[in-house]
């Protein structure tokens, strides 16, 4: 029996064999989970984009809501400042145009109370219920 090459295996210790001098030493395992323990391949989720979308709308409502405010607030000012001007005289003859939108005017003439007429049944906010009282007016300079 011809004895073994010592290029192929050096022993190192008794129980420890060192691969390094083989020509194509094994590749280390990695061991692989049973098929039981593998988890199944995630389906696409088709919400994803919507967590986007959402949070974006809602900021952008936000931006518009405040947008809304300070519309509202500017209105609200311009109309209680009117409120407290001194009233217009109204004369047949004026255009009255946006200038004079919810604004006082004061007219000059007479009641025609015998074409008087109740608009109702109207009620007040301590549930008693009446009818509003319109009466024509004839102006003075006709």
């Amino acid at each position: 029996m011809p004895p073994l090459p010592t290029t192929s295996l050096r022993v190192l210790h008794r129980a420890t064999l060192h691969y390094s001098t083989l020509p194509n030493p094994p590749k280390p395992t990695t061991l692989t989970p049973p098929t039981y323990l593998k988890t199944p391949p995630r389906p696409p989720k088709p919400l994803t984009p919507l967590l986007y979308i959402f949070p974006l709308t809602a900021f952008t409502l936000f931006l518009w809501q405040l947008q809304r405010l300070k519309q509202k607030q500017t209105l609200i000012e311009k109309l209680e400042s009117s409120l407290y001007d001194d009233p217009i005289l109204y004369d047949s003859k004026q255009i009255i145009g946006d200038e004079c939108a919810n604004r006082r005017i004061m007219v000059r003439g007479r009641y025609l109370h015998s074409k008087k007429m109740k608009v109702g049944p109207r009620s007040i906010e301590t549930g008693i219920v009446g009818s509003d009282v319109v009466t024509p007016m004839v102006l003075e300079d006709g």
